[in-house]
């Protein structure tokens, strides 16, 4: 069953339903990255990143919360993620999973242009890390074969041309 896929005043409102973070005063889509479609909430409280999260078998959005908490209690700056009205991190809704975390703002660096003092502090934080989650128990080993059974050429094809059409679909119907 394919899900439905969200216009941005369906997204506003499954975000007033279900998070006490104030009014929206704007939703942007983040065109950028893989796997799950994000959207950039502006409240007058806060930025928020709401995320409908895609390949829960190999994300585990259960864990990335606790993941998260470990790592800003070891100085690690880190987004912090919100609970829903009834107190989870998870919003299960109309077939999507979601959550919610504080909106980081940053610059994706082209590819090959990092200067050498990032690369070298961008290594140390990765450090830092795998020194804290070495003891995380709740993490499992490797993407698992479910990746692979997941992500084939044709998977890939059609997930690409999906995310084309709902890019077109929703830009129609925000006009």
């Amino acid at each position: 069953m394919d899900k439905k896929n969200f216009i941005i005043s369906d997204i506003r409102e499954i975000i007033e339903r279900n998070y006490g973070i104030g009014i929206i005063k704007e939703i942007n889509r983040i065109l950028e990255g893989a796997s799950s479609e994000c959207f950039h909430i502006i409240t007058k409280e806060g930025e928020y990143l709401f995320k409908d999260i895609e390949m829960i078998f190999m994300n585990h959005p259960d864990k990335e919360p606790l993941i998260n908490n470990l790592l800003s209690k070891n100085g690690i700056p880190v987004s912090e993620f919100y609970k829903t009205k009834n107190g989870e991190y998870l919003l299960e809704y109309s077939g999507h999973t979601f959550h919610l975390q504080s909106f980081i703002k940053g610059k994706i660096l082209e590819v090959n242009t990092a200067p050498k003092w990032f690369m070298k502090e961008s290594a140390e934080m990765l450090g830092k890390i795998h020194k804290v989650l070495e003891g995380f128990s709740l993490l499992t080993s490797g993407i698992g074969k479910e990746f692979f059974e997941f992500i084939t050429p044709e998977a890939a094809k059609i997930s690409y041309e999906k995310s084309v059409n709902m890019q077109i679909l929703s830009a129609l119907m925000e006009k």
